[in-house]
């Protein structure tokens, strides 16, 4: 199921838990001038980023490691991204739909 919690006219905090069994789970994704700053909680271990909704492999060449529970990453305005965490047992999360105004 996906979700999306960045809606176009908001620019508060939204929350999203991904299956309750992961050891990690996004606390809250903001919007910055290019950037989406997204902090998580618990053992993350990284995240995948990306423009097509297909799940991604444990090895995928997507996942990028999680520093101090925080990613900020650029994005393109009018754009739909679709964005996952993966915990430290290689636990992948539901995806979270962003869409961009």
């Amino acid at each position: 199921v996906a979700k999306n919690i960045l809606p176009n006219n908001d620019n508060d905090k939204y929350y999203s838990k991904p299956t309750e069994e992961m050891t990690a789970r996004i606390d809250k994704i903001t919007k910055g001038e290019d950037k989406l700053i997204i902090t998580t909680i618990g053992n993350p271990a990284a995240y995948c980023l990306k423009t097509t909704k297909s799940i991604p492999q444990n090895n995928s060449l997507c996942w990028n490691k999680i520093k101090n529970n925080r990613v900020e990453v650029s994005y393109f305005k009018y754009k739909k991204y679709y964005f996952w965490i993966k915990d430290t047992e290689g636990r992948i999360s539901e995806r979270i739909v962003i869409n961009k105004e």
